[in-house]
């Protein structure tokens, strides 16, 4: 084997040639003489139609030499966007997310996965109550002062504290997000939703277009996913 040369295992998912798996992924041929060849052809194309369209183009100006493109201004809506926009305002709920998010504990009960680190029994009255209230100020990162009521057994300081410590952790959350899984895949509309390979957090979008070993979600969203009913596999 030459010096510097590098050997790939055949067949391996892990240790494959990378540069190879690119290539098929990308359906590519390995010599890119063609390949470039025609993204040329294209790229001539398109620079032939932009100069082809620049005489009738009044939002296109050379001034001094330079290329001036006017802003573009927003869309008109189409005229029954507003009744429509009214339409659908007027069918949501209003719901405290804290209410909604107590909602989907009762029936579905991811609030059993979330077992003490000790592996003893939580016996806790309310239970659901006090990690909804934690899943709420983990995922708004607002803290536990807004979320504390004193006089709600449930929701004092040290039961939030206690619970946290004891309850909240990467494993739980995982085995609870889980659960919600199965549970969201026996609802009629999820099945128009293509494949759970979509998911949102943190105001990003991740796509998932093909099934893949390697796929992780990003880190730091557990909590953030659990809220988002995201569906991750």
């Amino acid at each position: 084997m030459p010096p510097g040369a590098v050997e790939f295992a055949a067949g391996a998912d892990r240790w494959s040639n990378p540069r190879a798996r690119l290539l098929e992924a990308l359906e590519l041929e390995v010599e890119p003489a063609g390949h470039l060849a025609e993204l040329a052809s294209a790229l001539e194309g398109a620079y032939t139609r932009v100069l082809d369209g620049l005489g009738s183009n009044t939002a296109v100006q050379f001034v001094g030499g330079r290329l001036r493109v006017d802003k573009l201004g927003p869309l008109a809506e189409p005229p029954l966007m507003g009744e429509f926009r009214a339409l659908i305002d007027g069918m949501l709920p209003r719901v405290d997310f804290p209410e909604l998010l107590l909602e989907v504990f009762d029936p579905t009960k991811p609030a059993a996965e979330f077992t003490h680190i000790s592996g003893a029994d939580t016996g806790m009255e309310d239970f659901a109550v006090s990690l909804c209230g934690l899943l709420v100020a983990e995922a708004c990162n607002v803290g536990l002062v807004p979320i504390e009521k004193p006089n709600v057994p449930a929701l004092t300081r040290a039961r939030l504290q206690q619970v946290d410590q004891g309850h909240l952790r990467a494993e739980t959350i995982s085995a609870a997000n889980t659960r919600l899984i199965a549970e969201q895949a026996d609802i009629d509309i999820v099945n128009t939703w293509r494949g759970g390979k979509i998911a949102s957090a943190d105001g990003l979008r991740f796509t998932v277009p093909v099934a893949n070993l390697h796929d992780r979600r990003p880190p730091g969203t557990a909590g953030r996913l659990l809220l988002n009913g995201i569906e991750q596999r």
